[in-house]
């Protein structure tokens, strides 16, 4: 039996737990992302060793990551120099195995991960199915990150529809009033290019932390902000449902929610129990502050140290 050290790290975070062999949590801590959308093999992350050599003293004999990004080699390497006698496991977010074991865990028909991305995997008569999780360009219908742009996208609108600025956009702008007409052309290059610093950086997490900003916004009532949670709620419950129909699931199927998008599922719920409501109205679900960090842990003992 050994110490396992559970690594979750996506674009926006790294939530790490060290497991004694009882399953006890003996150390955790959370610090910045490191799922990156490239893989250098040799290229050094020196934030992460420094992070990573918090535990040196653990006794760790193996690491299991869950990795929502596409730079398993790197990870590999960073990880085997700080822990070379270590049994490493590295399994990409979008393979579900890790939210797999949650799943499993708590007797749900289907996961939705709801971060800074979105996924959701199913099981059914039919077999397994992963819907979404395609990253930022593509998918992750719903996320945090779409939720980030779509407040993004709101509030440069509102600058240029001449309307009074909503609590969004005064709180992304930081202007209080909407552009106006000019006598020069090139009178608006200085307030735009003030804007754009403003909102830098706009990687991955960079727009994803315009989510809590919009979900500020909404709690103080702000309607703008209201229905981009209330569309996010819908994009998320259609993820589940294309998971379970093509599983055969049946229609009191359930779902469990689990991710950062919890934190604030009184914000979207309203859109998802709608979407459910007319498309499969007997499904249940509830969301669960659940760390994928013991679904690494669990997909370790289970699957690796038990084989």
């Amino acid at each position: 039996m050994k110490n396992i050290l559970a690594l979750d790290t996506g674009g926006s975070k790294t939530r790490a737990a060290l497991y004694s062999p009882n399953g006890e949590v003996l150390r955790e801590s959370i610090f910045r992302g490191f799922g990156l959308p490239v893989d250098e093999p040799y290229a050094q992350l020196p934030d992460l060793t420094a992070e990573l050599l918090a535990y040196s003293d653990g006794g760790v004999s193996a690491v299991c990551v869950n990795l929502g990004g596409k730079n398993e080699e790197q990870l590999r390497n960073v990880i085997k120099d700080t822990f070379p006698d270590a049994d490493i496991v590295i399994i990409r977010e979008s393979a579900g195995v890790i939210m797999n074991e949650i799943r499993v865990s708590e007797h749900a028909d289907a996961i939705l991960l709801a971060g800074t991305g979105a996924i959701a995997l199913a099981e059914g008569p039919r077999g397994y199915f992963v819907c979404d999780g395609w990253g930022a360009e593509l998918g992750d219908s719903g996320s945090g990150y779409w939720i980030g742009r779509e407040a993004l996208r709101t509030a440069l609108r509102q600058l240029e529809d001449g309307e009074e600025l909503s609590n969004l956009t005064r709180g992304i702008t930081g202007l209080t009033s909407a552009f106006c007409p000019k006598a020069a052309a090139d009178s608006f290059v200085d307030v735009r290019d003030a804007v754009r610093a403003r909102l830098r950086p706009l990687d991955r997490a960079g727009i994803a932390r315009f989510c809590k900003i919009c979900a500020e916004a909404a709690r103080e009532g702000d309607e703008f902000a209201a229905e981009i949670f209330t569309r996010a709620g819908g994009l998320l419950a259609e993820t589940c449902i294309r998971a379970l129909d093509r599983v055969g699931a049946r229609e009191d199927a359930s779902v469990l929610v689990i991710g950062g998008l919890t934190g604030c599922a009184g914000l979207w719920r309203r859109g998802f129990d709608e979407k459910l409501a007319h498309i499969r109205p007997r499904t249940k679900w509830r969301a669960a502050i659940m760390e994928l960090t013991k679904g690494a842990y669990n997909y370790y003992r289970n699957h690796i140290e038990g084989a």
